[in-house]
């Protein structure tokens, strides 16, 4: 959370640093270290590093875990490489995103479990390829997951809104995330990659304001 922290006021370069000297020195098969710097390096622009990590991640695990998927669907999201972007993420929630509408809400509450953002990266990413009405699908059904559980991330749900084209309702449940939820993802609102896309929305660059991110 230290190097989040520098990464949300601007000093990213130092953070990666950090993460990267964990890496070199003793968490070279940490999952979760890999991913995190991954993470860091494709909200600074750095694809090609984040992609060797991520991809040497594959030594020590399978191609289906869930922390990889995420993080290398949000590296090919963020180069609008959208079709290997979406096809590992479709591979591990085992749907095709043309029959999303026959998938029982308590099947998709246990499937959320593999990755707590993955089902919203899973709209956006559908609704960025043309496929809108599987993106509101997911979304719908997000929703009802949020009726059953009210822990469900707003941060998710903002996801699939942008893929769902409802771009007020993203900022809306952004907004929720911050000062209802208390998400951490919070300090990255301005770097998250995926919330590119709500950059000239007037409601999200308020909301950056009132969180004291940089624009």
């Amino acid at each position: 959370w230290y190097t989040a922290l520098l990464a949300a006021r601007d000093r990213i370069e130092e953070a990666i640093d950090i993460l990267d000297s964990a890496v070199r020195h003793f968490s070279r098969t940490n999952i979760a270290v890999r991913t995190d710097l991954a993470l860091l390096l494709v909200m600074n622009g750095q694809f090609a590093e984040a992609e060797e990590h991520l991809s040497s991640c594959l030594e020590f695990t399978s191609a289906d875990n869930p922390l990889l998927v995420f993080h290398l669907a949000l590296l090919f999201e963020a180069q609008d490489r959208l079709m290997e972007a979406v096809t590992p993420v479709m591979k591990l929630l085992n749907e095709n995103p043309l029959e999303l509408d026959s998938l029982p809400v308590e099947q998709a509450l246990e499937k959320r479990d593999t990755h707590g953002l993955l089902c919203g990266l899973y709209a956006l990413l559908v609704g960025r390829i043309g496929a809108k009405e599987p993106a509101s699908q997911m979304l719908d059904i997000l929703l009802e997951l949020k009726a059953k559980r009210p822990a469900v991330s707003c941060l998710e749900l903002a996801l699939a809104c942008i893929g769902a084209e409802k771009l007020d309702d993203a900022v809306s449940w952004l907004r929720r995330s911050a000062f209802e939820q208390f998400d951490p993802m919070a300090m990255w609102f301005h770097r998250f990659p995926p919330l590119r896309h709500l950059r000239a929305h007037r409601a999200f660059r308020a909301l950056l304001s009132d969180l004291h991110l940089t624009q």
